[in-house]
C-alpha cells in the first residue's frame, strides 16, 4: 500500500504491548479473568495472550530480568511492512536500539528508546541479522 506522498507504507498496526508490572497475578486476572484475553503463553514470569485482532499483549513481572528495560510503561510494538527498511531508516535518524534484533520463522523485532525516552518495538518481515545489512556482519545472533 502507498501512503499520499507515493511511498510504501512501512507502520501498518500496533502488534504487541508489553507491561511488567509488581501486580503480576492481577494484571494477569484482569485480561483473562475479566477481559476474556485468550492465553497463548504462560510461564512463571510471563503471560501472553492474543486480542480479537491478533495483537500480542504479554504481561511480565517484576522477576523477569529479560525484559528489565521495560520500565517506561507499557511497551508498545509497531507491525511494520518492512523490518530491514524501517530499522535502517531509524538508524539514519540516530535512534537507539536496545541489544539486537531478534528473527524468528520470519518475522524480526527489536526495541528501541523514542525520543522522550519510551521504550519501543518494531515488529515486521525481515531477513535473519546475518543477512539484514553488512554493518551487522559481527553481531551476535540473538541467543548468544
Amino acid at each position: 500500500m502507498s501512503s499520499a506522498t507515493g511511498e510504501a507504507k512501512l507502520m501498518e498496526r500496533v502488534g504487541f504491548v508489553g507491561i511488567r508490572t509488581e501486580k503480576f497475578s492481577d494484571m494477569v486476572r484482569l485480561l483473562r479473568d475479566v477481559m476474556g484475553a485468550q492465553v497463548t503463553r504462560e510461564e512463571d514470569t510471563v503471560v501472553g495472550f492474543r486480542m480479537a485482532d491478533g495483537t500480542t499483549v504479554e504481561i511480565y513481572s517484576t522477576e523477569d530480568d529479560f525484559h528489565s528495560f521495560f520500565t517506561t510503561g507499557p511497551v508498545v510494538g509497531f507491525e511494520v511492512d518492512d523490518f530491514d527498511e524501517v530499522r535502517r531508516r531509524m538508524l539514519e535518524t540516530g535512534i537507539q536500539f536496545i541489544g539486537d534484533p531478534q528473527h524468528d520463522s520470519g518475522v524480526s523485532w527489536q526495541h528501541f528508546r523514542n525520543p522522550d525516552g519510551t521504550v519501543c518495538e518494531i515488529i515486521g518481515p525481515g531477513a535473519p541479522l546475518a543477512l539484514a545489512a553488512p554493518e551487522n556482519e559481527d553481531a551476535d545472533q540473538p541467543g548468544d
